[in-house]
C-alpha cells in the first residue's frame, strides 16, 4: 500500500532539492555572456541530476513494494508543489516559461530512470540471501 505521508516527504525532498539548485544558479553565478549562462545550466543541470538521482536511489532502496508507482507519484507530487507555490507566491518566484519547466521535468524523469534502478540494485545486494 502507498503512504501519502512517503510519498509527499519524497516529493518536498525531490522539490528542495531543485528548488535550492536554482536559487544557487541564480544567485551565484552570472548570466552575463552567453558562454557563462551555457555553463550554468549544465553545472545546475549536473547538481541537480545528482540530487534527484540520489533521492531516487533511497526511495528505492528503502522501498521494498511498488517502488515504480511510488516514484512516479513523487514526480507528480514534485511537479504539483511547484506549481502551488507559484500560484500563492508568484512574487517570489519567477516565472518559467514552458520549454524550461519541460526540460526540468525530462532531467526528473531520466534521474527517475537512473535512480530506481540503481536504488534496487542497492536494495537487493544487502537483502539477506536464501540459502538453498
Amino acid at each position: 500500500m502507498l503512504r501519502l505521508r512517503t510519498v509527499l516527504q519524497y516529493a518536498f525532498a525531490l522539490f528542495a532539492a531543485l528548488f535550492i539548485t536554482g536559487f544557487f544558479e541564480g544567485l551565484l553565478l552570472p548570466a552575463s555572456t552567453a558562454g557563462a549562462l551555457r555553463a550554468q545550466s549544465i553545472a545546475s543541470s549536473a547538481v541537480a541530476l545528482a540530487l534527484s538521482v540520489a533521492i531516487f536511489m533511497h526511495l528505492a532502496a528503502t522501498q521494498r513494494s511498488r517502488t515504480i508507482e511510488l516514484a512516479a507519484l513523487t514526480v507528480g507530487g514534485q511537479f504539483v508543489i511547484g506549481m502551488l507555490l507559484h500560484q500563492v507566491a508568484p512574487t517570489w518566484i519567477p516565472g518559467a516559461g514552458a520549454v524550461q519547466v519541460a526540460l526540468e521535468q525530462l532531467l526528473v524523469l531520466i534521474s527517475l530512470a537512473i535512480g530506481v534502478p540503481l536504488g534496487i540494485k542497492l536494495r537487493n545486494r544487502h537483502a539477506p540471501r536464501a540459502e538453498a
